[in-house]
């Protein structure tokens, strides 16, 4: 995970590039990752737990991150973003669930998996749960019998390929506990005292930074009006799922294989996996809502979170940025669909690796905890008003 979401840290503060995930989070936006790992067991009925034998697989791996002992302290007033503290009254049990499969099929993990994807987490606990749902049969892509390990976390603590990462550390087999990392004292009354004295220096640092964030936008424009990169369309049609959505949730497995995959994007140059998918789904997305009487006359816009590690040096958790990809719903076409995606994806690439886009992107570093907290109270409204 990023430099600042290092284990042993007993009260670090969230990069306030992680903190946007709390503020943004609502009733019909949550802010949580899931990554679901099969294992087959066919041969190895002892690796089909009982709850004390999965406490206890897990207490062995506890030091792999801080998310695992350290919850989210928010900073009295809101006057500034909140930390990460060791959380006293930790308690493995809460986080850790077995499930014993009993049906066949993807269904038996269907409305589980539908549960866990659409309940918010509670952080006033350490942000993440483990899910074993153990004795799965019936999968027709992954025969035999199984163990499915979901792991939920919150999005202010990793991104994608954070919880990737963490995947790969916690089932490599070696064995990370967690070290002694007693609690602060008095910790909220620190974190109180420290954010109002501080307060009035982030608010100089803001102001300062206004006539360069001003300069950063308008190099960005001039970029933008001499063709460096096509924007995608400024008013975008709303559709159902940009309101609060009601009910419960419903997944139903797809499987498309990689060699077919490979042969579309292959069928269009310059095409990526991440483009066939966004293709696909546009696709399928674009049928529900003719379906429902509903389609836009307008092309819907996917926001698709892009890795920066590779050009940029945060230490936040999150180390991402939002593409605004272009769908192009209207074509009807599949295969030019998907170049016209493609084009929009390269295009976005180029907006958000630009210096001047960058440079506007890092006003975020300085802007006031209150400030971001009150941007994301008018997302939330904006978001109400298309119910």
């Amino acid at each position: 995970m990023g430099a600042s979401n290092t284990s042993g840290a007993r009260m670090a503060q969230l990069n306030p590039r992680d903190a946007e995930f709390i503020y943004h989070e609502g009733a019909g936006h949550l802010n949580h990752l899931i990554a679901v790992y099969f294992f087959e067991t066919s041969l190895h009925p002892s690796a089909e737990f009982t709850a004390e034998q999965a406490v206890d697989w897990v207490t062995a791996r506890l030091g792999c991150d801080r998310m695992f002992t350290q919850r989210v302290q928010r900073t009295p007033l809101g006057l500034d973003h909140p930390y990460w503290v060791t959380d006293p009254d930790f308690d493995v049990r809460k986080h850790v669930y077995v499930n014993k499969i009993n049906d066949t099929g993807w269904a038996a993990l269907q409305k589980p998996l539908s549960a866990l994807l659409t309940t918010k987490m509670d952080l006033r606990r350490p942000p993440w749960e483990l899910h074993f749902f153990v004795g799965l049969e019936g999968l027709e892509e992954l025969p035999g019998r199984l163990t499915a390990v979901v792991l939920k976390s919150h999005h202010s603590a990793a991104d994608g390929i954070a919880i990737r990462t963490l995947g790969e550390a916690i089932f490599s087999g070696k064995v990370q506990q967690a070290g002694s990392e007693p609690s602060v004292p008095f910790v909220r009354a620190r974190i109180f005292t420290k954010s109002l004295l501080g307060f009035p220096g982030r608010i100089y640092r803001f102001a300062r930074q206004v006539p360069g964030n001003r300069r950063a936008q308008r190099d960005a424009d001039a970029a933008k009006k001499a063709g460096e990169w096509v924007e995608s369309l400024n008013e975008r049609p709303a559709i159902r799922f940009n309101g609060k959505v009601s009910g419960a949730a419903s997944l139903e497995p797809m499987t498309m294989s990689g060699e077919q995959v490979r042969e579309i994007k292959d069928s269009v140059p310059g095409a990526t996996v991440n483009d066939v998918l966004l293709a696909v789904v546009g696709g399928a997305l674009t049928r529900y809502l003719t379906e429902k009487d509903e389609r836009p006359s307008d092309s819907l816009i996917a926001m698709v979170p892009r890795s920066v590690r590779k050009v940029e040096a945060w230490e936040s958790a999150n180390q991402l940025v939002a593409l605004l990809v272009d769908m192009h719903t209207q074509v009807e076409s599949p295969l030019e669909r998907l170049a016209l995606i493609s084009s929009s994806a390269r295009s976005e690439k180029a907006r958000t690796s630009h210096p001047a886009v960058r440079r506007a992107g890092a006003a975020v570093e300085t802007t006031p905890a209150p400030l971001m907290r009150l941007m994301a109270y008018a997302r939330k409204q904006n978001d109400h008003s298309l119910d």
